[in-house]
């Protein structure tokens, strides 16, 4: 079992590539009878665990064509939750992901699915704890393009910026800027005020209207947005 065990969670790598779901799902017979078997109190090697059958579990739905975020997205906020409460309580922590995964709202999920079926920032958002405890950025850009980080299938180019765009506001002299969101509401913002931006929450960098208020807390602003490589 350690040995087949061994082999299958090396394949967990390669991301985006169908898989076999027989031998996914003889993997995830073996990690629940490891889970069964740990101790109940919560640790770190638990949480790694429970990590990678969470993504078998995606790769199994991912694999039969069916859905691919949550089971990913639901693990992720757990383990920040553990991370938060347990292992490093009373620290804190900077965590660096994609725009789409720490967005507060929504991420093809309904202000009814937080905490249900969405996102990991979604989830999170849920806990009225986390969300007070927590201040979430978001990245958007003028122009440039963007890329996957592990791959050169995904070159995507930025689109223009809408008419009256958010990026639009940005002075032409800075090549880089923040937006303090939370500041914008304590100065008479309504949260619920729909505006154009790209926040990269439904697509790359491309414009989308939605009340931004309420799914980052702070904005970084870059010009000329390079790939990564």
């Amino acid at each position: 079992e350690r040995r087949f065990a061994a082999r299958w969670i090396d394949s967990l790598s390669s991301f985006g590539v169908p898989q076999q779901t027989d031998s996914l799902m003889a993997l995830q017979q073996i990690l629940n009878r490891f889970e069964m078997k740990m101790p109940k109190e919560r640790n770190q090697v638990m949480q790694w665990c429970a990590s990678v059958n969470g993504e078998v579990r995606n790769r199994i739905r991912y694999s039969k064509n069916e859905q691919l975020y949550y089971y990913r997205d639901q693990q992720m906020a757990d383990n920040l939750s553990w991370l938060l409460r347990e292992k490093y309580a009373d620290k804190k922590i900077i965590i660096w992901a994609h725009s789409a995964h720490i967005a507060k709202y929504p991420f093809n999920a309904s202000l009814e699915q937080i905490g249900t079926t969405a996102m990991m920032g979604n989830i999170l958002a849920a806990d009225s704890v986390i969300r007070a405890q927590s201040y979430v950025v978001g990245v958007t850009s003028f122009s440039g393009m963007s890329t996957w980080a592990n791959s050169t299938r995904y070159d995507i180019r930025i689109n223009e910026p809408a008419r009256d765009g958010f990026e639009r506001w940005v002075p032409a002299k800075y090549s880089f800027a923040f937006t303090d969101f939370a500041n914008w509401l304590k100065l008479g913002g309504k949260i619920d005020q729909k505006f154009t931006m790209k926040g990269s929450i439904y697509s790359h960098h491309q414009n989308v209207s939605l009340a931004w208020l309420r799914v980052f807390d702070g904005m970084l602003f870059v010009r000329e947005m390079e790939g990564c490589r």
